[in-house]
């Protein structure tokens, strides 16, 4: 019986082995198939539950990943990464209790659970309790502080949200230090330094974002924010006009794009854009309607 038991165990894990293989390749029904044939081998195999719900999980079929993670557990109540897999599963279907409550139990079980502690961060965040999310970004930053990049990005941006300029900035800097090759971190610089007014710092920020991936419209459009704020109109005009070209869409570019055409003292472009961006989203700016009404030839019941 001893020798049935572990010939079972050794065929699951020769399954689970290319199933892991199949998910290197994005072969996800290939991975769920070898998944099923070690849960067939060994049915109280609770690491092949564990990958089949993983893989479930990255199809979407969130409900069969609950299940299988939920076998996972009941076959080893210590499984601390199930619980942790669990408990994303629970967050994708908005069961944040549930969720929040399988995190914490992860933790408890591993305390140095680094992915742990990042999602339920992202959760508290979710949840508005700031503190407890800023606790855990802390604890992530703590137990791998050479590889926290996301930890330090995420702490950065509460900082953001909470005013605390500067600290935020070190943690963008730190994020830097880690992966100078994310060109979000020096988005993230220059909004701040925008903010305070150090428009050259922002348009530096800016360059280093756009040498990285020059198609992101955020780094055209604070380059030219700040541009406009060293009343330099024209170079102003051709970033928004890029930004525009990446994200068509935006109203908000137009609208930048028209008060730099007004700096310019070409109404006709501006008339323009501002009607462009009044065809895209509601225009209840008084002030805005008032100078289009005087200017534009603007329909005085619009």
């Amino acid at each position: 019986m001893v020798v049935l038991v572990a010939l079972s165990a050794c065929t699951a894990s020769r399954h689970i082995s290319r199933g892991i293989g199949c998910l290197q390749y994005d072969d996800l029904d290939g991975a769920i198939e070898s998944f099923n044939q070690a849960v067939e081998a060994s049915p109280d195999f609770s690491e092949a539950y564990f990958h089949r719900g993983n893989t479930w999980l990255k199809k979407g079929e969130y409900q069969k990943a609950i299940s299988d993670f939920s076998r996972a557990i009941e076959l080893d109540p210590d499984y601390a990464d199930a619980y942790l897999s669990r408990g994303t599963a629970y967050i994708e279907i908005e069961e944040d209790q549930q969720g929040l409550s399988d995190l914490s139990k992860s933790i408890a079980l591993k305390p140095d659970l680094l992915s742990a502690y990042f999602v339920r961060g992202v959760l508290y965040q979710k949840m508005g309790d700031t503190d407890k999310a800023m606790t855990d970004f802390d604890h992530v930053i703590k137990i791998a502080p050479d590889r926290a990049f996301l930890g330090y990005f995420k702490r950065g941006m509460l900082y953001k949200e909470q005013g605390k300029m500067d600290a935020a900035l070190a943690d963008f800097s730190r994020c830097r230090l880690i992966n100078p090759s994310d060109p979000g971190i020096y988005i993230q610089q220059a909004e701040i330094h925008l903010l305070q007014k150090k428009y050259d710092q922002a348009i530096e920020n800016c360059r280093m974002a756009l040498r990285i991936f020059p198609l992101v419209s955020s780094a055209y459009r604070i380059r030219g924010d700040a541009l406009m704020g060293k009343e330099d109109y024209d170079l102003a005009l051709w970033n928004y006009s890029e930004a525009i070209d990446i994200d068509p869409d935006s109203p908000g570019l137009y609208i930048r794009r028209a008060e730099a055409w007004k700096k310019v003292g070409n109404t006709s472009a501006a008339c323009k854009d501002f009607k462009r961006a009044c065809q895209m989203m509601k225009c209840d700016n008084n002030e805005l309607l008032d100078w289009m009404r005087k200017y534009c030839s603007f329909p005085s019941s619009f």
